[in-house]
């Protein structure tokens, strides 16, 4: 904890150990009015002795939890948000919950893709595409709500559902991502897809998941 943490009453890690501080210096400096408390901050890259000497005495000290210790804010938040968030991956690894026209991916490590509240998080690689055709092309093909046939099929079944190549299949999404000739690929693959993966298919690919083509027009 930053020595600023240490009497910032607001809630944060270790608010508990800063309300403990804030009320014991409160009775200390209402004994006397000329007493102060100034703070000095000094990087750690200055390398004193006494910095190194401070940590090491923290880190040795340890104070056992009583009975009725109290929880903070910050804690207890914390804790709830583990908890949603272990819900939720449970939750969003049944696909009746998920919703059938999900799109599995997978992350750098090859394990599906999990949703999450964090900032910077794992679907945040969508928004960082620097495009927002890009980015809406990219999530309608993971959610499956997108201009092709078998979302006609389902919810607008007078309208087209073929693709355009040869012999005019069904376009399903699976097709325009894994077989389609019309699209420009590096190869035919099996799924699942990572994010990139869908990025880049859609980048190489302006055509496809977009609303709506010209009339008569057809990809080259």
């Amino acid at each position: 904890m930053a020595m600023s943490d240490l009497v910032d009453p607001s809630p944060h890690s270790g608010q508990v150990s800063s309300l403990a501080a804030c009320s014991a210096l409160r009775t200390w400096l209402a004994h006397d009015q000329r007493r102060t408390i100034h703070l000095w901050h000094v990087p750690s890259k200055e390398e004193w002795k006494i910095h190194h000497d401070a940590h090491e005495a923290a880190k040795a000290a340890q104070i056992p939890l009583r009975p009725g210790c109290k929880v903070s804010f910050d804690y207890t938040r914390a804790a709830k948000e583990v908890e949603y968030r272990r819900e939720w991956h449970k939750e969003f690894s049944d696909p009746a919950k998920r919703g059938r026209g999900f799109l599995q991916l997978v992350g750098a490590n090859g394990k599906p893709l999990k949703p999450t509240s964090s900032k910077g998080g794992a679907w945040s690689l969508f928004l960082a595409s620097g495009s927002n055709s890009l980015t809406a092309r990219a999530c309608r093909a993971t959610v499956g709500h997108a201009p092709i046939g078998e979302y006609r099929l389902r919810f607008h079944p007078g309208e087209p559902t073929s693709c355009w190549c040869p012999p005019r299949p069904l376009q399903t999404r699976d097709h325009i991502l894994r077989v389609c000739p019309r699209a420009t690929r590096p190869e035919d693959r099996e799924p699942p897809f990572s994010q990139i993966e869908v990025l880049e298919f859609c980048s190489l690919n302006d055509w496809v998941f977009d609303f709506p083509p010209p009339e008569g027009w057809e990809p080259h």
